[in-house]
């Protein structure tokens, strides 16, 4: 109905037993999704950590946004814990940042998926001693649901082919 306030409807259908459900969804979801934490010194200005969906999509269409960051190091190129919360973009321009940003419902939360909270929250922690080199973070804004997938590959990857002579050491 009209009067639900609802910005979309979610459908699910059960095939087998031939039934279907519409739930109402009356929070607005934002198509722009930002890290915050270690990495840009916990700014609630720095922009420079972008998470993307793969379609370019609205959030109701293609919920799930992603990025790939590296693993943070302090001065001595040591690897350091990734502490880190997620802004989505209204949240630079609301006046209340740090009580609009998806949160670890646990802070310091290590495990690898989960469900989120919104607001000032704990903050989701990738441990030093995983190590990885990078992060895949990924949160899907309508189920409220994240995954993290440390990885652990060089910064650069040579191809090597026919015209480095099939050199193994060939950048």
């Amino acid at each position: 109905p009209a009067s639900d306030e609802a910005k979309m409807y979610v459908l699910k259908l059960d095939m087998m037993s031939g039934t279907y459900e519409f739930t109402p969804y009356v929070e607005d979801l934002c198509d722009e999704y930002f890290y915050v934490g270690q990495l840009n010194g916990w700014s609630d200005s720095d922009q420079s950590y972008p998470l993307y969906n793969s379609s370019g999509e609205s959030a109701y269409i293609d919920p799930i946004f992603y990025t790939v960051i590296p693993a943070p190091v302090d001065g001595d190129g040591n690897r350091v814990d990734n502490w880190f919360k997620i802004a989505p973009g209204t949240a630079y321009e609301s006046g209340a940042f740090w009580d609009n940003l998806i949160c670890a419902v646990n802070d310091g939360d290590t495990s690898l998926k989960g469900e989120y909270m919104i607001g000032n929250g704990g903050a989701f922690n990738q441990p030093a001693s995983d190590g990885a080199t990078y992060y895949r973070i990924a949160i899907n804004v309508l189920a409220g649901t994240w995954e993290f997938t440390p990885m652990a590959f060089a910064e650069y990857i040579y191809e090597i082919g026919n015209e480095g002579g099939w050199s193994e050491s060939h950048p």
